[in-house]
């Protein structure tokens, strides 16, 4: 079965095309993977293991990859992660579609059909005495004629800016296509900035944009989380995906831009530690997210490797304010604000 209905949708699960009362959405593979685990459950809980399992497999993705992919497809669907009229966010467990009955479905497909049938009648025939009542006025008629005129002299005078701006979006469309090969931009100058090139195998790149001079700092990352520079714009901190004994973990570790030398910051254990954000010389704070994708923001003192756990839950991104004593975190598919003191949390209303 290559199609579905659901709320008035029809998904085509091969072409991803997603379609409602003459509307076509193109949907990417990964929004029509995950749509399809959760049609399948016939409205029943789908936990975040099981998703990563079927739509992603072996991969290792980043921990907001499923909450980006689900807010992706609710935009396409017409839902808000407060209304949750076809997806429903079960927290710490997962989504479930709000499933609909083939017969309801089916009654509500008829009426769309038949309100969208009386609509088309009902524009032909008001276009139908339209078209008699100027027939029957030659005055109205000589108006129309003139609209026409009208409608030409606009078409023709705004047929060449039409044209360029159609090639300026097809510029922008060849841009988007190009920097999909690219991953975690950081700018480090005016003339400089940091990526990772996905084609080159996950290359670690430092470009120069004024003499296009293209500098090799790791052969190959495998960066968990969100890269973080430093003040001082001399190192890369971040998390590295490694597998010890055959499980994989991500440890912290920090790159000289200058040196190229790679040094640990913190070890892993059975857990991912990545985004640390330096407080001080002494403190860092990192997000650590366990194989159930569950978060803590956690203080490290660097002298005595002592962690205190300051905020725990759905932690997909945290972002510090320049004087350090603020936060933004992403907080349970929320954006909220903290102060910071004396290494605890306030949350700011």
């Amino acid at each position: 079965m290559h199609q579905a209905h659901f709320h008035g949708f029809t998904i085509n699960w091969q072409s991803g095309e997603l379609s409602k009362q003459g509307t076509v959405t193109q949907l990417e593979p990964r929004l029509v993977a995950v749509l399809k685990v959760l049609f399948d459950a016939k409205g029943e809980l789908v936990s975040y293991e099981q998703l990563q399992q079927q739509v992603w497999q072996d991969v290792i993705v980043a921990p907001n990859a499923l909450q980006r992919v689900i807010a992706q497809l609710r935009k396409s669907l017409g839902d808000t992660a407060k209304q949750q009229a076809v997806i429903r966010t079960h927290p710490k467990r997962g989504y479930s579609l709000v499933f609909v009955t083939d017969s309801l479905e089916g009654e509500q497909l008829e009426i769309e059909a038949f309100e969208g049938k009386a609509l088309e009648k009902q524009n032909i025939t008001a276009s139908h005495q339209a078209k008699q009542s100027l027939l029957n006025q030659p005055i109205a008629l000589l108006g129309v004629v003139s609209l026409f005129i009208v409608i030409f002299t606009s078409v023709h005078w705004f047929s060449k800016p039409t044209t360029i701006v159609g090639a300026a979006q097809a510029n922008l469309i060849s841009l988007d296509t190009q920097t999909e090969q690219l991953a975690q931009l950081i700018p480090l100058s005016k003339t400089e900035f940091i990526f990772i090139d996905k084609q080159a195998g996950n290359q670690l790149v430092l470009h120069n944009t004024q003499n296009n001079l293209r500098e090799e700092l790791l052969d190959k990352v495998n960066v968990y989380g969100r890269m973080v520079l430093t003040e001082d714009k001399q190192q890369l901190r971040f998390g590295q995906i490694i597998e010890q004994k055959g499980v994989k973990c991500a440890e912290l570790v920090g790159l000289n831009i200058k040196t190229k030398a790679l040094t640990r910051v913190l070890p892993c254990q059975n857990d991912f530690n990545h985004t640390p954000l330096f407080i001080s010389d002494e403190t860092l704070l990192f997000i650590k997210t366990d194989k159930q994708w569950q978060s803590e923001l956690i203080s490290l003192d660097l002298k005595t490797q002592q962690q205190t756990s300051l905020l725990a839950g759905q932690i997909d991104n945290a972002f510090l304010s320049p004087d350090k004593t603020q936060l933004a975190i992403n907080f349970n598919n929320q954006l909220k604000m903290f102060d910071l003191k004396e290494n605890k949390l306030e949350a700011i209303s």
